[in-house]
């Protein structure tokens, strides 16, 4: 079952972020961590472009990708570091 917006952002805001971070975020949920790119908390929305890096879905690749020419700074840095 996909993850609401809410636990999405629950699940990402972890202070230490770890493997169980990403746990269970899949194919289901590459719409809500595409919202996620524009959260006001740069932060979060580098840790939405991790998620959706570790996704083997075309959407989440290409997301990735458009995080790349993101405005931000800190997301576009998340989208080079997640380049296989």
């Amino acid at each position: 079952m996909p993850k609401s917006r809410t636990e999405l952002r629950e699940q990402l805001s972890a202070i230490e972020p770890n493997e169980r971070t990403y746990e269970g975020i899949g194919p289901a949920e590459v719409d809500l961590l595409v919202d996620l790119l524009d959260e006001e908390e740069e932060w979060l929305a580098a840790r939405a472009v991790h998620a959706l890096s570790r996704i083997d879905s075309d959407n989440a690749r290409q997301a990735v990708v458009s995080a790349a020419e993101n405005a931000r700074m800190q997301v576009r840095v998340a989208a080079a570091a997640s380049a296989g």
